[in-house]
């Protein structure tokens, strides 16, 4: 009885490790991708541990729906799979509706973006495209884009950009990337002096700071 006694005081406590913030970032295709990859590459945190899925789909609903679906998986989380719970997830879309031509198309954009502005399943959305956001790392604009003058506008600043599965951007633009931070918010206060509150009406647009302000403020510590 004593033994037993002694072997219940000394006994050591396992420690509890506290797991990391689980983080997933759903993007549409390859240039996000790859700007992503690199963003967690150079930013990474041992506080996080964030994966990248491409859905090669840029339709809102869509996304939004796999996303929804991907809030609780089986993680490998120390060697053991069990089911865990995705602390944020990010869905990464561009409009891509720039005539207002699929009414439809744009009521769910709005509707998705809206909806899911905030909270742990979030919805950050660039207008026209991904290359805005390229461009705010250079200069502000207000003026409003199609995807191919983003697209042109883009090249202009770095001529060898290219949409390509294997080209990385992030290395041309990493250097600037408080100027796009400011660059791209004052594009909304732009758009709100304006009265468009609407996804679809703001052009040019790119909520991406979001996510850096998620990677350099949520995620430092």
């Amino acid at each position: 009885m004593k033994n037993r006694d002694l072997r219940k005081i000394f006994k050591r406590k396992r420690k509890i490790r506290p797991r990391n913030e689980l983080v997933l970032i759903i993007v549409p295709g390859s240039s996000d991708a790859n700007y992503i990859n690199d963003l967690r590459r150079v930013k990474r945190k041992k506080s996080a541990t964030i994966q990248i899925k491409e859905k090669g789909d840029n339709n809102p609903q869509d996304m939004m729906a796999y996303a929804l679906k991907q809030r609780i998986k089986s993680y490998d989380d120390v060697g053991q799979k069990r089911p865990v719970k995705y602390d944020q997830i990010f869905i990464i879309l561009d409009y891509d509706n720039e005539d207002n031509c699929d009414l439809k198309r744009d009521n769910l954009f709005n509707l998705i973006c809206s909806k899911y502005k905030s909270g742990n399943v979030q919805a950050i959305y660039s207008n026209p495209s991904f290359e805005i956001w390229i461009c705010f790392h250079f200069t502000s604009t207000a003026r409003w884009l199609k995807r191919k003058d983003a697209y042109d506008k883009a090249k202009k600043h770095i001529p060898s950009y290219s949409k390509s599965s294997d080209y990385h951007v992030y290395k041309y633009i990493e250097d600037y990337e408080s100027k796009a931070i400011k660059n791209a918010k004052s594009a909304e206060t732009h758009h709100d002096s304006c009265s468009k509150y609407t996804p679809s009406q703001r052009n040019p647009s790119s909520k991406l700071f979001i996510l850096l302000d998620y990677f350099n403020i949520r995620l430092c510590h």
